[in-house]
């Protein structure tokens, strides 16, 4: 690597520091003398509220669609993986954190576009059901 790029990982931390860990958050109410402020506990107590969600989601939501039951499932994994890389800084738990709300995403898009050709496959069949 050439001497004047700066690498911003090792091997499973991460050196560039954003949020809490730089500068402290809300919870520390003063700044420490110490490079890492670490645990997030802010961003801890939020991924704390998204396992609630996830659990909330799959106990409560009745529904027949096994997309919902996979993104309710997804929320929970997302929650201890965002709680895990908050609380440790490790890169590997940053990326299922990252890789699994991208997944949550993509996979809502895709049951909204389901949604939206069934309706529309449903007005096409029955076009003058509520007219």
């Amino acid at each position: 690597m050439p001497s004047n790029v700066t690498q911003h990982y090792s091997l499973d931390k991460i050196n560039t520091l954003f949020c809490e860990a730089k500068w402290g958050g809300l919870f520390r109410m003063t700044q420490l003398n110490q490079p890492v402020y670490l645990p997030e506990i802010g961003s801890c107590i939020s991924a704390l509220f998204i396992i609630f969600i996830g659990i909330h989601m799959v106990f409560f939501w009745i529904h027949p669609s096994g997309l919902l039951r996979l993104i309710s499932t997804t929320f929970i994994i997302n929650g201890i993986s965002s709680f895990i890389y908050h609380y440790t800084n490790r890169e590997s738990w940053l990326n299922i954190d990252g890789l699994s709300m991208l997944f949550i995403a993509w996979t809502m898009f895709a049951y909204i576009i389901e949604e939206f050709f069934q309706i529309v496959k449903y007005n096409h069949t029955y076009p003058n059901k509520y007219k």
